[in-house]
């Protein structure tokens, strides 16, 4: 059972760093490239009072809660363009790109959800983020920024497989469950002359565990409310 608790652990720690690699690219933090809100005025409307008002991995100001990127009128915000946690980093080795798309809030003027997509490009320097395509009527906004770390993007990934960590571990612990009871019940069946559910090996183990399961998530969660706990007897 510590192997099965072993490798739950060391998948939901490999999630976390997935989710936190949406926010680098090589080396590079994108949340330390805006240590302050971008302003950028928009192409299709008055841009002296429509702005947008960027950040990247970080709430942005006068934006709503969780909210990295939004179209502002006259210091207020009209509807958000990209939130905190909703967004995906594509890198592009062949471009030297890397594309972060995110949705945002509803957008009333096409009935649909506002949209966002940032092209990070190869360039000698970081900066200044600028629109390359606007659609107010859709709700929809694409940005571009120079960085210096995109450009070994294709060196970083060419020598990476197309599998992610996490990937890699889900396939060799389904494949190693598949083996383990496959190899199991053949010599269940040809060494001990087994038939039925009696060739599954370990049967026993395998009966009692989700009693173990069951066992244990009523005893954390009595702990977790501090009520007093017992163990049954055997």
């Amino acid at each position: 059972a510590m192997w099965l608790g072993g490798w739950c652990l060391l998948l939901a720690c490999v999630a976390g760093r997935t989710a936190a690699a949406d926010c680098m690219i090589g080396d590079v933090d994108l949340s330390t490239l805006t240590p302050t809100t971008l302003r950028i005025p928009s192409v299709e409307r008055d841009p002296t009072t429509y702005v947008y008002q960027v950040r990247f991995c970080n709430v942005a100001d006068s934006c709503e809660l969780d909210a990295t990127s939004c179209l502002v009128f006259r210091g207020k915000s009209l509807y958000t363009t990209s939130y905190l946690h909703d967004h995906q980093l594509t890198l592009n080795e062949d471009q030297h790109t890397a594309i972060m798309t995110s949705r945002g809030s509803s957008c009333e003027l096409s009935e649909g959800v506002a949209s966002q997509t940032i092209e990070f490009v190869c360039a000698d320097h970081d900066g200044p983020l600028a629109i390359v395509e606007e659609h107010i009527d859709q709700c929809a906004v694409h940005f571009q920024y120079p960085l210096k770390a995109a450009c070994s993007i294709a060196s970083s990934a060419s020598g990476k497989s197309g599998l992610s960590v996490g990937s890699i571990l889900l396939i060799v612990f389904f494949v190693t469950l598949f083996v383990y009871f496959a190899a199991g019940m053949l010599y269940n069946y040809r060494v001990k002359a087994r038939s039925g559910t009696d060739m599954v090996p370990n049967k026993n183990f395998w009966v009692v565990l989700p009693g173990y399961v069951k066992d244990g998530f009523r005893f954390t969660w009595s702990k977790l409310r501090k009520q007093p706990t017992s163990y049954e007897s055997i």
